[in-house]
């Protein structure tokens, strides 16, 4: 039999295990590391994030997104699991009606926008020109 206090506090440290493991993305269990790189080619800054079609999962995060303000590449690395598919979704981040791939949310259809993690990951490389996938 527990004490009242000491019970009490097992629990709230459990609750705060549970709590702080739902904030750090899950690093699936055969983690794999999938690199895609994007150049911005359209005159404005464009946002953009990366959305499982497999599992409710999102890359940054759910309130984040990337950021391409200059014309250099950049590369984004994320876990994921083979056999999972990945696809970006950018938008101009003045025009929210303008989007790439997926679209912001990422679920627009999109014939070319997804990459399939593997066993060694995956590379992609994708550049969103002047002339996007969507006006609205």
């Amino acid at each position: 039999m527990c004490l009242v206090k000491k019970c009490a506090s097992l629990l709230f440290a459990s609750f705060l295990g549970i709590l702080v493991s739902s904030l750090i993305e899950p690093v699936p269990a055969s983690a794999q590391t999938l690199e895609w790189t994007f150049v911005r080619q359209h005159h404005r800054t464009i946002h953009f994030k990366l959305y499982s079609r497999n599992r409710d999962f999102v890359w940054p995060d759910r309130s984040n997104h990337w950021v391409l303000n200059d014309f250099s590449p950049h590369t984004v690395r994320v876990n994921c699991y083979a056999g999972e598919t990945i696809c970006y979704g950018a938008w101009d981040a003045f025009k929210e009606n303008v989007h790439w791939g997926a679209g912001r949310g990422g679920q627009r259809g999109c014939p070319n926008c997804c990459i399939t993690c593997n066993q060694s990951g995956g590379k992609g490389s994708t550049t969103l020109l002047d002339v996007p996938d969507h006006i609205d």
